[in-house]
């Protein structure tokens, strides 16, 4: 779900929060027997296309297709859900915006930010937002930045088995650095019981 669409009316009145208590697997047709293509995790958003049969089609990520209804909220219930699932975040729009110590252009200047720098949002109001910058919180006027909100989103077959995947390798990796690790010290240790300055 992108900054783009995410503040369109009209994604609001389309929205799905997955309420699963891991994830829903979604499926290329609203059946048990369906292929799998992706899961939709716990607190997921996407946007609802159809609903036949207990079945709700959705479009969420690069995922498309089938879950089963009862374990997501659509309508009210969703737009509710939204505001404690998804992270509200402000991207830059203009080449450099400062970051004041208080909603108010005569404010301290805590910092810079960058165009199309991603800040998690704290507090809103009309006119400014609060941001957690490097320097700590501040604010940013809102005509500068583009205010949306972050949702988890499903993840596709392919998605899954790449991230699976770099995970395992970042794992074996984090495991080779610290066998290496130990060979060393041991070593170390051995030179130093014989005698040997290190």
């Amino acid at each position: 779900i992108t900054p783009e669409n995410i503040e369109k009316e009209e994604f609001y009145e389309d929205l799905v929060i997955s309420v699963a208590s891991d994830y829903i697997r979604v499926r290329n047709n609203p059946s048990q027997k369906g292929k799998v293509v992706g899961k939709f995790y716990k607190d997921a958003a996407g946007r609802l296309i159809s609903e036949q049969d207990g079945w709700y089609e959705i479009e969420s990520g690069n995922v498309t297709g089938f879950v089963k209804a009862d374990l997501c909220v659509i309508g009210e219930e969703a737009k509710a859900l939204a505001e404690e699932v998804g992270t509200r975040m402000a991207k830059v729009s203009v080449d450099r915006v400062l970051v004041r110590d208080e909603a108010d252009s005569e404010g301290a200047v805590l910092g810079m930010v960058a165009l199309d720098d991603e800040l998690m949002v704290t507090e809103e109001t009309d006119d400014w937002v609060k941001v957690d910058i490097e320097e700590g919180f501040g604010w940013v006027s809102r005509e500068f930045v583009t205010v949306y909100t972050e949702f988890i989103r499903a993840e596709s077959k392919e998605e899954e088995a790449a991230r699976l995947k770099k995970e395992a390798e970042e794992s074996r990796s984090a495991r080779t650095q610290a066998a290496l690790k130990t060979i060393s010290t041991v070593e170390v240790t051995n030179e130093n019981e014989m005698g040997i300055t290190v």
